[in-house]
């Protein structure tokens, strides 16, 4: 009988009015709930979304780009390569390496330069050519300077690093990121991309 009592109690009563007839008559049963929110409380993840995780770690790479960051990596004299960068600490894939700096220009004026650099065997190749929103342009990091990421070596095969485009105010900036957990002493090398027959033809190396 007492159920039923309630039952038709409730009917009658408006929600709030429901709850405190309910209290009065059995102070046991806690009052109706208005929203989900009162019985239970909102859980706020901690974790952070894709596109949240690529913009934090995209705004670590410009600043490491912009301070020049080079932790980690030091230059060596390889065999058979001559000099190359090895790790000084442990990195995690995805990890930013080094920028590949150099002087931003045009494609156009890049093939200029190829074929002025070409007449003097003393010079070698730092020309990375990429596009970037259509357009086609050369990072030439010829002229010696003491940042790191152009010494990097090739490999084909046995790449631990890739290289990635990150704008800053506009401009494309190349960085070298880890492709994989790399442990401390290893050579840092990256696919320089070029798999023309020609090209291998005329540097074997870079089909290893």
């Amino acid at each position: 009988m007492g159920r039923k009592l309630l039952k038709s109690e409730n009917k009658k009563l408006p929600l709030k009015a429901n709850g405190e007839a309910l209290k009065r008559s059995h102070p046991s049963v806690p009052p109706l709930q208005t929203k989900i929110t009162d019985l239970f409380p909102v859980r706020r993840s901690t974790r952070k979304c894709k596109s949240d995780l690529k913009n934090a770690e995209e705004a670590f790479m410009i600043q490491y780009i912009l301070t020049n960051k080079e932790d980690g990596i030091q230059m060596i004299y390889t065999e058979g390569k001559g000099r190359g960068i090895v790790t000084t600490k442990p990195f995690k894939k995805g990890d930013f390496l080094c920028e590949y700096a150099g002087e931003l220009i045009s494609r156009k004026e890049a093939l200029q330069r190829e074929v002025s650099y070409g007449k003097d065997p003393n010079i070698g190749n730092y020309m990375y050519f990429f596009s970037y929103k259509g357009s086609d342009f050369c990072v030439d990091a010829t002229k010696e300077t003491d940042r790191l990421g152009r010494l990097v070596n090739h490999s084909r095969k046995n790449y631990n690093s890739i290289s990635r485009l990150i704008p800053i105010n506009g401009n494309p900036h190349l960085v070298l990121i880890a492709y994989r957990d790399i442990g401390i002493g290893e050579e840092l090398l990256y696919d320089y991309g070029d798999h023309s027959k020609k090209s291998i033809e005329a540097h074997p190396w870079l089909e290893l």
